[in-house]
């Protein structure tokens, strides 16, 4: 009998691509497959996309695991490269690379390249995170422009801070900034994420950097998404192994931190924190069994955790318990927890069985 289980449904992923892309108005999008597409599998989710997707990945050694997996489409490197070695890969694969400080800078105007890059050029537009000041993009552009080592033309990109906050106001604040230097370096560019573009920010441009949004995740269930119709990619579900019957004052689990207030029955569950779900929960925790939602009860286990099915309940061992998906949206279990749902998916273990559906 299967357990943990993940059910990744790749009819939903592209379904959800074609519903961002009809809504897109013509930007490019480029797919971010980062922590192997959220937790989602970015080498299985990249086989079936249309080569001439761009893919984005943070790291180079995720990028050299798709080309060894025989994804062709351009693939993008977040973070860029950080010595001369990884630029000397980037060149051999055909990844595009990004430039986001002077140390970067400086590498990749002394590399000797077996071929040419594409480059994307970072901006930091308030996140303080990574990317050049405004006043420094007129000497990146003119040095990269005058390298051998570049390939087609230089894209500008940013990256908001609070896009995914419903009360957001920093971002319109990023994009003005952002705007006055595109329109003075006249720039491809790119700043729109997933929260950003489901939003309706206007800030499209030539490239639309889509991530969470591809799996049918909202960013936050406190921001108003316009494209409807998304469809959750994973399904994280288990299935009950054990049932008890206990009386009233009963405690369950580590810690005697549940004590029954009534008779109730008890199923254990194959899933624990070593499968990726949350050890530190708050009450009434919520999972989906048998159409109704019933709550985990006592602490999470490294293997294992309880739920109350109640008194009456005719759940059976074998049965399934759906942690999220379509029945338990993750956006409503990561706000129950007070997390996001990007850690919620990215967490999920590799000892976790892994089922594609096409």
């Amino acid at each position: 009998m299967i357990t943990a289980e993940v059910v990744i449904n790749l009819k939903a992923f592209k379904d959800n691509l074609s519903l961002l892309r009809a809504s897109s108005n013509g930007s490019t999008l480029v797919l971010i497959l980062k922590a192997n597409a959220y937790g989602h599998g970015a080498v299985e989710l990249a086989s079936v996309l249309d080569s001439e997707y761009i893919v984005s990945v943070a790291r180079i050694g995720e990028a050299i695991d798709l080309r060894n997996n025989g994804i062709v489409n351009p693939i993008l490197l977040l973070e860029g490269c950080f010595d001369d070695s990884e630029l000397y890969i980037a060149s051999r694969n055909d990844f595009i690379v990004t430039i986001h400080d002077i140390v970067q800078l400086e590498s990749f105007l002394r590399a000797e390249l077996p071929k040419p890059v594409g480059v994307w050029l970072k901006l930091n537009t308030g996140m303080n995170r990574l990317g050049i000041e405004s006043e420094q993009v007129g000497l990146f552009i003119d040095s990269i422009k005058a390298s051998t080592n570049l390939s087609g033309e230089i894209v500008l990109f940013s990256h908001f801070a609070n896009s995914d906050n419903s009360e957001d106001s920093f971002s319109f604040k990023q994009l003005n900034l952002f705007n006055i230097v595109r329109e003075k370096c006249g720039l491809r560019s790119s700043i729109a994420n997933s929260a950003a573009f489901v939003k309706g920010l206007n800030c499209n441009f030539d490239y639309i950097r889509l991530g969470i949004s591809l799996y049918g995740i909202v960013p936050s269930v406190d921001i108003n998404c316009f494209v409807e119709g998304l469809k959750p990619v994973m399904t994280f579900k288990s299935r009950i192994i054990s049932i008890r019957q206990i009386g009233k004052d009963q405690i369950v689990s580590y810690g005697c931190k549940w004590t029954s207030s009534r008779a109730t029955k008890i199923a254990v569950v194959a899933m624990g924190y070593a499968d990726g779900y949350p050890r530190n929960i708050p009450e009434n925790t919520p999972v989906y069994i048998n159409g109704r939602i019933v709550s985990i009860v006592g602490t999470v286990c490294m293997d294992m955790l309880m739920v109350d099915l109640g008194i009456d309940s005719k759940d059976a061992v074998g049965d399934e318990v759906i942690f999220w998906g379509a029945e338990l949206p993750i956006e409503v279990l990561a706000k129950h927890l007070g997390m996001i749902s990007y850690e919620l998916v990215c967490r999920v273990s590799s000892r976790v069985h892994r089922t594609y559906l096409e």
